[in-house]
């Protein structure tokens, strides 16, 4: 039961969207003009190498804003912000979600689950094997899914590393820009 309390959790972490509040002492108005002026257009797929002078791409049509960082490698886990510019009290409230588009989770489910069910059945086969002595015949699909599983961590391990660090450097680079300067 650990166990599956801790790869929900893991999976919670790596692959799940968080909530997102940023707040600027600007006008809605001139939220949106600021992202709007400083947001490279964001491409359905982004592949290939981009120069490190533009980092962030996004669009803001009318009052929505999303907003992600851009670099040279194609990262399915590339956390993207998703959300609304709204007027506060004496300011504006940038509120949404941040994390992997939804064909990270996803994807990563039903690849998880077909693995999974491969090594139950490898191991069903192999136990069956051993009790029968007829050897170890399904020993190889037993492995072949073990390796892919711990393969699997490693990547979402790694691309969910990258992905934050991204985000980091979009994160100070909206702070700087929304923090209210002449000069963003």
């Amino acid at each position: 039961m650990a166990i599956l309390q801790f790869g929900r959790n893991w999976f919670k972490v790596r692959l799940r969207r968080h909530a997102y509040i940023l707040w600027s002492p600007l006008t809605p108005v001139e939220v949106s003009l600021r992202l709007s002026q400083n947001l490279t257009p964001a491409k359905l797929l982004a592949v290939g190498f981009v120069g490190s002078a533009v980092e962030v791409q996004g669009v803001v049509p009318t009052w929505s804003v999303s907003v992600s960082h851009r670099s040279g490698f194609r990262n399915s886990g590339r956390f993207i912000f998703r959300g609304l510019v709204g007027a506060g009290e004496r300011g504006t409230w940038l509120t949404g979600d941040v994390g992997p588009d939804l064909f990270a989770p996803v994807f990563s489910i039903i690849w998880f689950s077909f693995v999974t069910l491969f090594l139950v059945a490898g191991l069903i086969g192999l136990i069956t094997d051993l009790a029968t002595d007829h050897g170890t015949v399904y020993l190889p699909l037993v492995l072949f899914p073990a390796a892919m599983l711990c393969f699997f961590v490693v990547l979402i391990e790694v691309m969910t590393r990258f992905a934050t660090t991204e985000w980091k450097s979009t994160d100070r680079w909206l702070r700087n820009l929304l923090e209210g300067r002449d000069n963003p």
